[in-house]
């Protein structure tokens, strides 16, 4: 890069002029060296000329691609020398090329003029035709905050993997979220992200590829593809999405190492499938409005219910939506003998949201989640009071005891379990 020089005086602008021109000789010598050490051998033999078009060393690549100014300038001189790393092609870059073409693409890149512009979404289509070596995690996040198109979303997710697990510094959008705003009509493109994710446990093992996965405002993929068929009235859009809520639960439990043998993947029922998937409240209510939605049950004999409790995060709101609308579920088992309220008892309370680990105990907010859980725990005995005579099928303990001896639920709930049914102390003792 040559600085223009602010001047009136003509004799010093011819000075300047001069000094350009033979820079520019300079220049030309300088690459009709390099073109005739690389057409010859040690000896004077002369050497395959395909490769004739590369500078001979690292740094004098660098600093060809130093004077591009823009993204675009750099791009195109890659696409000039054919930069790919295809077996087949005799172009192919070094590692130290490679290294150092992704370095200033990612510099180039960070600016905002450069993110910001919707002239420059063409540069992921350009980039990706390079076929180059996998960029560093930092270019590579750079590229996945610039995708826009959807084709080039899911190239970009074909040809570097990794991008999939990336999430963008400004907004905290996976690709799997910027598929989903482009909606119904894209379809094919987010099944493919979607079941790519799942393989490559995109949001941990058990993470759904990233269907869950909240941005920085909190939306998960999943939230953003219901708002987005949510008010259509097409049927056609809502069993698409029926059909995607239960082939994650069920790539995600063909992919994971804890997936139960007699647990049948085959045959979800939608209502189990949303709430493990933790679905937003709408897409639950829609799906209880379906006939006989509450009372399924798995391969495993397990209620919605069941389900919901079984998760430590599940909504407490949405446990007790169950409860209400179905409170005979409240007395059921499943194959294993597992019951809702013992079952909750052991698993345990939800945990503290995230605003409430960030100060200090607070003698209010933790008396309100203490009545929230008293209440939750009501609901389940007042489904079915018998319950509270029932030991656990793991610990053989009974309710109150089983919320005593993790020393995580409340002191009013234990109280409120053993004060509901005081026998229960003598009956237990009588066993032993």
């Amino acid at each position: 890069m040559y600085l223009p020089i602010a001047t009136s005086d003509k004799s010093s602008l011819e000075l300047h002029q001069t000094a350009l021109k033979m820079r520019y000789l300079v220049d030309i010598l300088e690459e009709g060296q390099m073109k005739s050490t690389n057409n010859m051998g040690s000896k004077g033999e002369a050497v395959n000329k395909s490769n004739s078009k590369f500078p001979e060393t690292s740094l004098q690549w660098r600093s060809r691609m130093e004077k591009m100014q823009t993204a675009s300038d750099l791009i195109g001189f890659a696409e000039k020398f054919r930069i790919s790393n295809t077996k087949d092609d005799e172009n192919k870059m070094t590692e130290e090329q490679n290294n150092a073409f992704w370095i200033l693409l990612c510099e180039k890149l960070r600016s905002s003029r450069a993110r910001d512009s919707r002239a420059n979404r063409s540069l992921i289509a350009r980039v990706l035709r390079l076929r180059a070596n996998e960029p560093p995690p930092d270019c590579l996040r750079c590229l996945v905050e610039m995708a826009y198109d959807p084709n080039d979303i899911r190239s970009l997710m074909l040809q570097y993997p990794p991008a999939l697990h990336l999430q963008s510094s400004t907004d905290g959008d996976l690709l799997l979220h910027k598929i989903s705003r482009r909606g119904y009509q894209f379809k094919k493109e987010f099944e493919s992200i979607l079941l790519k994710g799942i393989e490559d446990h995109v949001g941990g093992v058990g993470g759904f590829g990233g269907l869950v996965t909240k941005n920085k405002i909190g939306q998960t993929p999943l939230a953003i593809i219901f708002a987005s068929i949510a008010s259509r009235t097409s049927r056609e859009y809502w069993e698409w999405l029926c059909d995607i809520i239960k082939l994650a639960v069920q790539q995600t439990k063909i992919f994971s190492s804890d997936n139960d043998a007699d647990s049948d993947t085959s045959n979800i029922p939608l209502l189990h499938a949303a709430i493990e998937l933790g679905s937003p409240a709408g897409l639950i209510n829609r799906i209880l409005l379906q006939p006989n939605a509450l009372t399924i049950c798995d391969s495993l004999g397990r209620t919605p219910l069941l389900i919901a409790v079984a998760e430590k995060s599940t909504s407490d709101d949405l446990i007790g939506n169950l409860i209400r609308r179905h409170p005979a579920a409240t007395l059921q088992k499943d194959k294993q003998g597992n019951l809702p309220l013992n079952l909750k008892l052991r698993v345990g309370r939800k945990p503290r949201n995230r605003e409430a680990v960030r100060h200090e105990y607070n003698y209010i907010i933790e008396a309100r989640r203490d009545a929230k859980d008293l209440n939750l725990i009501g609901a389940f005995v007042q489904g079915s009071p018998e319950s509270l005579e029932i030991q656990d099928v793991v610990t053989k303990l009974p309710p109150f005891m089983l919320a005593s001896v993790y020393n995580q639920w409340p002191i009013d709930v234990v109280y409120g379990l053993l004060r509901t049914s005081p026998w229960v102390i003598s009956s237990y003792s009588s066993k032993d």
